[in-house]
């Protein structure tokens, strides 16, 4: 009987530790569940504000490039309008030198034709009268001094009126001669500034130009390779002087055909009013 007792009482014991463990496990099992909801939460909190973040990152990212666009856009039309202006400001200061010749020659030729066109009609109140005086004089034994003393009081009023008429002329020509003089200075200091801009060039860059101008002028464009080829340099050089070139106010134009290749012109306003002889000559002045 003492076995069966002891053997119960282990039994009681051991069924005892065995509830023990297991509350100790269910409470562990409870304490970790509690910290995973914890760890749950945390992590849907984290992804939340992930997400905000998300969201305000994609919103600055857009603003930046909206506004990224925005000022590639005002610089873009800013650089367009800087480069029209100094075209048109060069198309302005770049006048032909052969135009300032022939303009120079014109004025002369219309300055010498009214002289000599006023000498003409007036010449004959410039000459002596005293022949016409000492002939009435003697060979009218001075009977027709009241006659003679008529004519040149006609004569010297018509004189006079037409000496009013030719004031008024000369004064005229002053003032044409003032407003050519005003165009002549124009001229010179337009001439001054063509030859400034192109004296500037080294002569590499003014061999580049010039091929640039001829190729033009034969196949209707140029490009890198092209001048590589004629020139004997590489392409990266071409490169190089052609930023020279427009960076020293030279009007260059580059336009991209499909999205590849660049071909360079020269500026048509350019071409209009000054060829490629002449830019050299007012080079070497």
């Amino acid at each position: 009987m003492e076995n069966i007792k002891d053997s119960f009482r282990k039994v009681k014991e051991d069924m005892t530790l065995l509830k023990n463990e297991l509350s100790y496990l269910k409470n562990n099992l409870s304490s970790t569940h509690e910290k995973l909801i914890e760890v749950c939460d945390i992590l849907i909190k984290t992804n939340e504000s992930n997400n905000l973040i998300k969201e305000k990152l994609k919103l600055l990212e857009n603003e930046f490039l909206n506004k990224k666009n925005d000022s590639v856009n005002i610089l873009e039309n800013d650089l367009k309008n800087y480069f029209k202006l100094k075209d048109s400001l060069f198309f302005i200061s770049s006048l032909d030198n052969s135009l300032d010749k022939q303009t120079n020659s014109l004025l002369e030729k219309t300055i010498s034709k009214t002289d000599y066109s006023n000498y003409i009609k007036y010449k004959d109140d410039f000459k002596p009268r005293n022949d016409i005086i000492l002939m009435n004089s003697i060979g009218n034994e001075g009977v027709q001094t009241n006659r003679q003393t008529d004519r040149q009081t006609d004569r010297q009023t018509d004189r006079q009126t037409d000496n009013s008429s030719y004031n008024t002329k000369i004064e005229i020509k002053k003032d044409t001669f003032s407003d050519a003089s005003e165009v002549i200075s124009s001229l010179d200091s337009i001439k001054k500034e063509i030859r400034y801009k192109f004296k500037r060039l080294t002569d590499q860059e003014i061999l580049v130009f010039s091929t640039i101008y001829q190729l033009e002028e034969e196949i209707g464009f140029s490009d890198y390779k092209s001048l590589s080829v004629r020139l004997n340099l590489s392409e990266s050089s071409i490169r190089d002087y052609v930023r020279r070139l427009i960076f020293k106010g030279i009007p260059l134009i580059k336009e991209k055909v499909n999205n590849k290749e660049i071909q360079l012109f020269i500026s048509p306003n350019l071409k209009k009013i000054v060829s490629l002889s002449t830019i050299l000559e007012l080079r070497d002045l």
